[in-house]
């Protein structure tokens, strides 16, 4: 049986595997794109068992299959990550990254221009950037920004760009069900019309869960870590503040706008106050709450159509009349350079935890289903009650026309569906999956790209760093290729 042959296959067209395939075809590689989905928001092509992680949401909410993957979702907040991140924390018992941060930075700076970010966006990215600090105050202030309601749907921008480019061929409804392997190599791909496909090297971007599956249908070259050390980040609701001073809250805590874009303010804890207090990653940020009948909630709801390819969103006319008794509160905050917070809003606290990667989380595969174990642990909740204190103390919420409310006795509970961990990264083959250049330790001619291969999961958002690192990742095989 005659295949086709390309140096670079890439498995999965979610965020990552959309940025690794824009790379390679830029270096000169031929490529093909395999996505399991046939279209947007296809079905998640494996079982998800959740009995031993209950209350876990992110298996449900955010798996979206087609072109961009959950960006078909999800608004995806651009955060770069900041040295501290990656190091070493021994507080923790944690010995740090296997990975240069200088080199993370880099790739931020190429994301960048792969997703044509703005001017003051690359400022933010391209250096990890961080606001301002609060010097003594134990917290530091660091944005994420946003792409703008266009862009967020990476299905329609990369992969458009990729359906339409001759070097690459992207294959939708083909999904990999097994990897063969022979002599430390892949082979030949199984599944429905995925073995007339043979590469050089083959990428890995199937999500944490497809991943770590395709990982264990590999069989013993797979190596023993995989599934290990399986986290998210929690959101936790502390506490319920009130706006004494909308114009003061507007001024100092709503989004704000640098030409047309977003960027949202996160009170980080500082190294030396995770230390003291022996805290894995912390941040504080204003969550707001609108009531179900606000009509920019609604009309949030239908642009969240247009951005899953909705053509007809439903039901704009009839939130046209309450939108026009908005817009003056709309036109006032953008000329300010602010978004817009209505009054009717509720404002919570809710402090973002870091994860650890602990024997209590992990995933592993029986036939076609993804069995996950995860809880949020005692840990995770002491790290928020005790952040929430310390930043309350320390924040000066007269200036901002805050005032605390209450703080909640039964502190509301999430994960964030950021899935990561379960082929990490290590040099040392019994530590990890795979190598500091994403290089799997047995199999020569496979990598693996995405959040799995993160050992920790930083403070919050992981795909633009995992999209970064995927750079790096291309780069090393094509600098042997070429």
């Amino acid at each position: 049986m005659k295949r086709d042959s390309y140096d670079v296959c890439i498995i999965g067209g979610g965020a990552v595997g959309l940025i690794a395939a824009t790379r390679a075809a830029a270096q000169g590689a031929s490529v093909v794109l395999l996505e399991a989905g046939s279209g947007p928001l296809s079905p998640y092509p494996y079982d998800v068992d959740v009995r031993e992680a209950p209350g876990y949401r992110g298996a449900a909410e955010a798996l979206g299959f087609g072109l961009g993957g959950t960006t078909q979702l999800w608004g995806g907040q651009l955060w770069p990550w900041v040295p501290s991140e990656l190091g070493p924390r021994p507080w923790l018992g944690l010995a740090g990254w296997d990975y240069d941060f200088a080199d993370l930075q880099r790739d931020y700076g190429r994301l960048a221009d792969i997703l044509e970010l703005s001017r003051p966006q690359r400022a933010l990215v391209s250096g990890g950037a961080t606001a301002s600090t609060h010097s003594g105050l134990g917290y530091e202030l660091r944005e994420s920004t946003w792409l703008s309601w266009r862009q967020r749907n990476l299905g329609k921008t990369l992969g458009r760009e990729l359906v339409n480019a001759k070097a690459v061929s992207v294959l939708t409804g083909h999904q990999v069900r097994s990897l063969h392997v022979e002599n430390g190599a892949v082979t030949r791909l199984v599944g429905p019309g995925c073995e007339d496909v043979a590469a050089e090297h083959y990428f890995l971007a199937a999500g944490t869960l497809g991943n770590v599956a395709l990982l264990h249908e590999a069989g013993s070259a797979a190596g023993g870590a995989v599934g290990t050390g399986f986290m998210d980040h929690l959101s936790v609701r502390t506490a319920e503040l009130e706006v004494v001073d909308w114009d003061a809250y507007r001024e100092h805590e709503a989004p704000r706008y640098d030409g047309s874009s977003l960027f949202t303010k996160r009170y980080a804890a500082q190294r030396e106050l995770q230390e003291s207090l022996r805290l894995p990653g912390v941040l504080a940020q204003w969550e707001t709450e609108l009531p179900a009948h606000s009509p920019l909630l609604q009309a949030r709801e239908l642009l969240r159509g247009r951005q899953r390819g909705d053509k007809r969103p439903k039901g704009l006319g009839s939130l046209i009349p309450g939108l026009t008794s908005e817009l003056r509160g709309v036109i006032g905050a953008r000329l300010r350079r602010r978004r817009y917070v209505p009054e009717e809003a509720r404002i919570y606290l809710s402090v973002n935890v870091e994860q650890l990667p602990t024997e209590g989380k992990r995933l592993s595969v029986d036939g076609r289903t993804v069995r996950m174990k995860w809880l949020a642990e005692e840990a995770d909740l002491n790290a928020a009650e005790v952040f929430t204190e310390a930043f309350l103390d320390a924040y000066d919420l007269e200036r901002s026309g805050l005032r605390v409310k209450r703080v909640l006795e039964d502190p509301v509970v999430n994960d964030t569906y950021h899935l990561m961990g379960g082929a990490r990264l290590s040099s040392d083959p019994a530590a990890g999956v795979v190598t500091p250049e994403l290089r799997h330790h047995q199999i020569r001619n496979l990598s693996v790209v995405g959040a799995s291969v993160f050992p920790t999961g930083g403070l919050a958002n992981p795909t633009f760093t995992a999209g970064a690192m995927s750079l790096a990742a291309v780069d090393s095989f094509i600098g042997g290729f070429a």
